[in-house]
């Protein structure tokens, strides 16, 4: 494997101890990810109860690692008693602009055909008919009553 193929991750984390940072850390190290930026820990008040506490730190670290070691960060991770909660996500390259991957499918996408054909009656059915966004106006609604009961 080469240093290329590392990714960067976000590990952010709920904790019960400010020393229980030292416990990600170790696990990070220990399967070789590498520490780039790290979040203050800062002590919040959780919406709910986890493992019966009702508040926590909150910490994150940016890390790169191999995509194939990040499970073997959440197993060793899992079952920790000091970490009530964590996720690991992945932050996207700054190099690739999604913006003109986004732009290529919307080119190779067919046209909605139907959409188009449904505007395009609407509007000629509201130029006959008095038709003004959703709603008939009173003359054509009573021209309307007028047709169906003669």
């Amino acid at each position: 494997m080469d240093i290329n193929d590392k990714k960067k991750y976000e590990i952010g984390f709920l904790f019960e101890n400010e020393q229980d940072v030292a416990e990600i850390l170790s696990a990070l190290e220990k399967n070789g990810a590498e520490r780039l930026n790290e979040i203050p820990v800062k002590k919040i008040s959780l919406s709910y109860p986890i493992k019966k506490r009702s508040q926590a730190n909150f910490s994150a670290i940016i890390f790169s690692s191999l995509p194939e070691k990040i499970k073997d960060i959440e197993n060793s991770l899992k079952f920790s008693p000091s970490i009530l909660r964590f996720l690991i996500v992945l932050i996207p390259d700054s190099n690739k602009n999604s913006r003109s991957r986004k732009s290529e499918h919307q080119k190779n996408a067919p046209k909605n055909e139907t959409r188009d054909n449904f505007s395009s009656e609407k509007e000629k059915y509201s130029e006959q008919h008095d038709y003004i966004g959703g709603i008939l106006s009173n003359e054509a609604l009573e021209k309307k009553l007028e047709e169906i009961l003669s």
